[in-house]
């Protein structure tokens, strides 16, 4: 069903307004160009992902570089384990409504509050067929009443990713700043992209 309403909205995105696309393009050029020197994804593979943000977006309104910016950081621009084996770009987790299957587990080392000593824990990931589920999914994650003032923000960027932050959605006390200021960097933190007409 999603990838079903992914194509759909892919489909009348490029078809309608092809010149919506190039504009979205030339907007990350930079960051894609970093991107792409990572070597985690072919042209192809990330001209992609980045449709699959704008389909997200349109349907949504999640500005396109809230979706890119979140993506790149939370999956090292995409060469993390999780990105490559679960086609989880987001780093979500499923321990909070996600009945889908299977499931991604990912060690990693926590210390036992009473020992003091290390121990190797297993932490559920949600599993993508795909990128588009990814980002389709990272939509209906947030779209929970704890982020309700992220949906505030409008196009305002810095907004979304500091109510992210505020509401849970990471731990670190700069992650909001990192992403903004890795989209400042790269041009890509302007969200005032040309949308696709509907008109006749």
């Amino acid at each position: 069903m999603r990838n079903t309403i992914l194509s759909g909205i892919i489909c009348l995105l490029t078809t309608i307004n092809p010149l919506a696309i190039n504009t979205l393009h030339a907007q990350f050029e930079k960051i894609g160009q970093v991107v792409l020197s990572k070597g985690n994804l072919s042209l192809y593979e990330w001209n992609e992902f980045v449709m699959y943000c704008e389909a997200v977006s349109i349907r949504t309104k999640i500005p396109v570089p809230v979706l890119i910016g979140i993506a790149i950081h939370e999956s090292a621009y995409f060469s993390s384990d999780l990105a490559k084996s679960a086609s989880n770009v987001f780093g979500i987790t499923a321990l909070r409504d996600w009945n889908n299957r299977p499931i991604y587990r990912k060690g990693h080392p926590l210390r036992n509050t009473l020992t003091g000593k290390f121990e190797n824990k297993s932490t559920p990931f949600r599993f993508y067929e795909n990128r588009g589920e990814s980002v389709y999914d990272f939509a209906a994650f947030i779209s929970h009443q704890r982020y309700a003032k992220a949906w505030k923000c409008q196009e305002d960027i810095e907004c979304w990713l500091e109510e992210l932050k505020a509401a849970g959605y990471a731990q670190d006390p700069n992650w909001a700043r990192e992403i903004t200021s890795m989209l400042k960097r790269y041009d890509a933190l302007n969200s005032t992209i040309s949308r696709p007409s509907l008109g006749k």
